[in-house]
């Protein structure tokens, strides 16, 4: 026999061998029934083991964590919401400061209008009156309304674009905490079954209190009820942003409804005034044509009486010169008649 035959012969016997596998087999089995034994306990009675009670804290602090998340998700959608409503409104009073001001410079407009006509008028015609004041007092008040609705305007289109700041910025922390409840809902689930497969059960989440969604009315509260970890900074500074943005807003429309109150108002009021002045100056010169017609038509019936009377004059002119050539016609004759007498035999008479 070689070497090598007679050592691998006398290390590795098949009896040994047999023996060891044997034993090998029975202590698998004792583990077996161990594990299965652990696992019956633990359900019939588990034990505070340390793995289980920090799996236990892990998953209350990650449902905790979840629930200020989805907190704090449903404060900034409100936020967010009343931001778009803030929009809104401030649109609509967009909309009512450019038709004011659009009112403005058609008032302003046909004061030029007026002006441009009233300068057309004849030489003894252009020396002012109170109707030239009523128009320099209406277009200087219309010109100070429209300056001032133009800032407003400028203000309210500011604000504006604070408020698409504003939500742009809500809408970038919504996004990015609705990707950390994703995750965390994700690594929620992974922990539930790891711990549902060492305990041999499904481990139920445990029930807490849960936190009451803040309502539309009290979105200017303190978020005291949300962890530090959870209000990251920049949801903080959004939430502030937003917080002064509307209130700014909301003074803004204020004003704006006050200066629109006020600019209705006064243009009522200076119009008021220039039509009456109008009224009166169109019943003056009204009075004055009625006048000048009358006048007129006096003016006409003494032309016609003197016409008339014209007219008699040269009848009667007529008159009398006929009756004057008849006479010299008589005279003419009787005249010839006489010397035909004297010519022939003397005078017989007449």
């Amino acid at each position: 026999n070689s070497p090598g035959r007679r050592e691998k012969m006398s290390v590795v016997s098949d009896k040994w061998k047999e023996t060891s596998i044997h034993e090998i087999g029975l202590s698998q089995n004792v583990i077996a029934l161990a594990e299965n034994g652990l696992a019956v306990g633990r359900r019939a009675d588990p034990l505070p083991f340390l793995r289980d009670v920090c799996v236990k804290e892990s998953n209350d602090r990650i449902h905790a964590y979840v629930r200020a998340t989805r907190n704090l998700l449903l404060k900034l959608r409100k936020w967010f919401i009343a931001t778009n409503e803030e929009i809104k409104s401030l649109n609509r009073s967009k909309e009512a400061l450019e038709k004011a001001l659009e009112h403005e410079r058609k008032d302003i407009d046909l004061n030029y209008e007026c002006t441009h006509l009233r300068e057309q008028r004849t030489a003894k015609e252009k020396e002012p009156d109170g109707v030239d004041e009523l128009i320099s007092k209406e277009v200087v008040r219309m010109s100070s309304l429209k300056r001032l609705l133009e800032f407003q305007l400028r203000r309210v289109q500011q604000q504006l674009q604070a408020l698409g700041m504003t939500r742009a910025r809500l809408a970038a922390v919504i996004q990015e905490r609705s990707r950390v409840a994703d995750l965390i809902c994700h690594s929620l689930a992974s922990s539930v079954r790891s711990a549902s497969v060492i305990r041999g059960g499904p481990v139920a989440p445990p029930r807490k209190k849960a936190h009451s969604a803040p309502t539309p009315f009290a979105l200017k509260a303190e978020n005291h009820d949300i962890p530090e970890g959870v209000m990251t900074p920049e949801a903080s500074q959004a939430m502030a942003m937003a917080t002064e943005n509307i209130a700014k807003s909301e003074a803004i429309r204020k004003e704006v409804v006050s200066t629109i109150s006020r600019a209705e108002v006064t243009q009522g009021s200076v119009h008021n005034a220039v039509n009456q002045g109008f009224s009166q100056k169109i019943s003056m010169t009204l009075t004055l044509q009625q006048h000048l017609q009358v006048s007129n038509g006096e003016t006409n019936l003494a032309g016609h009486k003197c016409q008339r009377y014209y007219d008699l004059q040269e009848k009667a002119q007529g008159y009398a010169m006929v009756r004057d050539s008849v006479c010299v016609c008589v005279l003419v004759g009787v005249m010839f008649y006489h010397r035909m007498c004297l010519k022939f035999g003397g005078v017989r008479g007449l």
